[in-house]
């Protein structure tokens, strides 16, 4: 099968994506001809183990003068680590035309991305997404670290030079983490309105079949670009729509240490709770993202536990913490009818009656 290949223009760098299988000789020759004086792997320490062969052809066919290895957790994603990366950037003379290669997940390539950003004002990076949500979510346009309890709270406008989706990857995936990868995809399927893509996802939430994978990581791709390329610097409006369902996803990941692709589901339904509130999203379609929220449940199975510890003082006192607020005020992306909506200064009152609602709901 041909890679298929998708090319994104931003002011400071073209962003050159690729997705198919077999990849390693493709991608070696595309980063050689890059001619980097030093490449730097930086590895999720499973990606690692299960594929050793993998990384001894890197190692052998690219000037690689290092290899750092990750232990994934939203805990390493800080300061700490990224001075450890730095440390060694210095140890190995690593130049400003020397590039660091991301092999993992979404956390490895998020520092690595950052890392990249700082070191000299900016070097050259590469992802190779080894999960189904890092290559759905793949880094376009910005980069972040947590900093102390506040998650993505320092990033850049920062993109790779290439990232290089090798379904391969996918075959040793275990069922959970494609199920984890397929949220972010019904994110997208949302934003756009896209039954069809709906479809397919709560095809594979009932048995999962590799065979949409190559769809279903092109059309993330493409969504994801829509957003970006008109608003590169997040600033007037369309980046936002990548964080429908993320306001109340950060506050569960920062409580419970929930993973990113469970937490991004609850965080749809209560948006859709909260649209539906708000007059925005129809009973109808509001009952379609409920039918898909319950084949989610059957496979991840955490909204009793969610429900039993849920303080909604501490939910309001995260959301007017996050990102996305604005003068103390409560600001949601939603799901609408039309597809989503930012919405501003919603009131307090009909938030509260959010989230009453989310700790009695069932899903079936």
């Amino acid at each position: 099968m041909q890679n298929q290949s998708i090319t994104i223009k931003l002011p400071y760098i073209t962003e050159e994506i690729y997705i198919g299988n077999k990849m390693l000789d493709f991608m070696i020759s595309k980063i050689q001809n890059r001619k980097y004086d030093e490449h730097v792997l930086i590895v999720d320490i499973n990606t690692k183990k299960d594929r050793e062969e993998y990384f001894n052809r890197l190692t052998k066919e690219l000037n690689v003068v290092d290899i750092l290895v990750m232990r994934p957790t939203p805990n390493y994603k800080s300061f700490k680590e990224c001075e450890r990366i730095i440390n060694r950037l210095i140890k190995a003379k690593a130049s400003r035309n020397s590039c660091l290669i991301s092999i993992g997940g979404g956390y490895v390539a998020d520092i690595t991305g950052y890392v990249a950003s700082n070191y000299m004002r900016g070097i050259d990076f590469v992802q190779i997404p080894t999960t189904l949500m890092s290559m759905v979510d793949s880094v376009i346009g910005k980069v972040a670290i947590n900093f102390q309890e506040n998650k993505n709270l320092l990033g850049s406008f920062y993109s790779p030079r290439y990232v290089f989706s090798d379904l391969d990857f996918l075959s040793s995936l275990k069922q959970d983490e494609k199920i984890l990868g397929l949220s972010e995809v019904w994110k997208h399927a949302l934003i756009r309105r896209d039954a069809n893509i709906i479809k397919k996802i709560d095809s594979c939430l009932s048995s999962f079949s590799e065979k949409y994978c190559l769809e279903l990581v092109n059309f993330s791709i493409d969504v994801k670009r829509s957003c970006v390329i008109p608003d590169y610097n997040d600033r007037n409006g369309s980046h936002k729509a990548l964080s429908l369902g993320h306001t109340f996803a950060n506050f569960l990941e920062k409580k419970s240490k929930m993973r990113h692709g469970a937490a991004v589901m609850y965080g749809i339904i209560f948006a859709a709770i909260l649209s539906k509130k708000l007059g925005k999203l129809s009973l109808e379609n509001y009952n379609q993202i409920i039918v898909t929220a319950s084949r989610f449940e059957k496979n991840i199975g955490l909204l009793k536990n969610i429900q039993k510890s849920l303080r909604i003082e501490k939910v309001l006192e995260s959301f007017l913490s996050d990102k996305i607020s604005e003068n103390n005020s409560f600001n949601f992306v939603l799901p609408t009818d039309g597809g989503y909506r930012v919405y501003k200064n919603v009131p307090e009152k009909i938030v509260i009656e959010a989230l009453e609602i989310l700790k009695q709901l069932q899903l079936k």
